[in-house]
């Protein structure tokens, strides 16, 4: 399998935030070698496509659900593969 088969850009409707969740504009974003595993199925092989394989991106949160406290419309935000990483050094969370 070659990493142009099953990219795809389908139109899909704005979804809405689920009560815990945040939807972000994104204004740039990086592919990487991470990237590129996810759509070959090395990392997390049992993803449902069509997903947009971005492990690096920056944005602005343009909807936030009923239960977020933490974010507001407006803030500007950026992803990161490490989830549960929210701030200090990203040592002490790994070793």
């Amino acid at each position: 399998m070659f990493f142009g088969s099953i990219l795809a850009n389908p139109d899909r409707p704005q979804p809405k935030p689920g009560p815990n969740e945040v939807l972000v504009k994104i204004n740039s974003a990086s592919l990487n070698y991470r990237d590129l595993m996810v759509v070959k199925g090395v990392f997390f092989p049992d993803l449902s496509f069509p997903l947009f394989p971005t492990s690096d991106a920056s944005g602005e949160v343009i909807a936030v659900g009923e239960q977020v406290t933490r974010f507001d419309k407006g803030d500007r935000v950026t992803t990161h593969f490490i989830q549960d990483w929210e701030k200090d050094r990203l040592n002490r969370i790994i070793w």
